[in-house]
């Protein structure tokens, strides 16, 4: 009987790990480096509507991030830092460069607060929020397989994907090959 109970243990332990593997290949986003990115139109802070696809011809880095998000919040000052030495910066093959923040799970008048005390000075602001963006299914955070904040995606002027949860210091870096 005990030998029963373990292999009945054994068994259900094994397909709980394959049961858990398996969802977690098939949760993970599709989106890496050399894939299309995914067109979005949504409403910025200010109430005009941005289009990923009206950004071609620029780098363009979308931050999935939120208010409440501390390792986000940490971040912000190096993002304000990139993006004022970036603003400045004449590419070889783009006309210059866009971050787009877009807040996941975040109360308006909280993102509103974070945004004015973290200095975030582009216009890029959206609050992802289903009925605030068009996209296919739900929000851009879900068509863009975002699981945690902060995750970011840097796009390159053709519309293409070229990093995945770059840190600040790696986007320089990549960015710098591209300058004339």
């Amino acid at each position: 009987m005990k030998k029963k109970l373990g292999v009945v243990f054994v068994v259900i332990l094994a397909s709980t790990a394959i049961w858990f593997i398996s969802e977690r290949v098939k949760n993970k986003s599709q989106l890496i480096n050399g894939t299309p990115a995914l067109e979005f139109s949504a409403k910025r802070m200010d109430g005009e509507v941005v289009k990923l696809s009206d950004l071609k011809g620029q780098y363009v880095l979308l931050d999935f991030w939120a208010s409440w998000c501390r390792p986000c919040r940490k971040n912000n000052p190096k993002l304000v830092a990139l993006y004022n030495q970036l603003q400045e910066v004449e590419f070889v093959d783009a006309s210059g460069f866009e971050i787009i923040s877009i807040a996941v799970k975040d109360d308006p008048d909280m993102w509103q607060k974070a945004i004015d005390a973290d200095q975030l000075n582009w216009s890029g602001h959206i609050l992802d929020s289903s009925g605030s963006a068009e996209v296919e299914n739900g929000t851009i955070a879900e068509q863009y397989g975002v699981k945690e904040i902060p995750t970011t995606y840097l796009i390159d002027p053709e519309g293409m994907i070229i990093g995945v949860d770059l840190s600040v210091k790696k986007i320089e870096q990549l960015l710098a090959t591209k300058t004339k």
